[in-house]
């Protein structure tokens, strides 16, 4: 596993965890998604992009309940839309 450390109690971080989430874009379930619920760990943060640049609603878990709110949507700020298909 890769970075972050230890991956008790986590999704650990993989080598290959970008061309994983890629295989989304071949799911006829994510293609016609309008909501997308994805963990806040590491090893989904490409699947968390790829929600995003497809101007998809993406929900994330309040980590550790730190709020009231148990999911929080997740948006591009209004100042970087139009460069959002420049994101890394």
């Amino acid at each position: 596993a890769r970075f972050p450390r230890p991956v008790f109690n986590r999704i650990p971080n993989f080598i290959g965890a970008d061309r994983a989430a890629k295989q989304l874009l071949k799911l006829e379930c994510f293609r016609s998604a309008q909501i997308v619920k994805s963990n806040p760990d590491k090893p989904q943060q490409h699947a968390r992009f790829l929600v995003l640049k497809r101007d998809k609603t993406l929900l994330v878990p309040t980590p550790h309940l730190r709020s009231t709110e148990l999911l929080n949507e997740v948006r591009i700020p209004t100042h970087l839309r139009r460069d959002h298909d420049t994101l890394q």
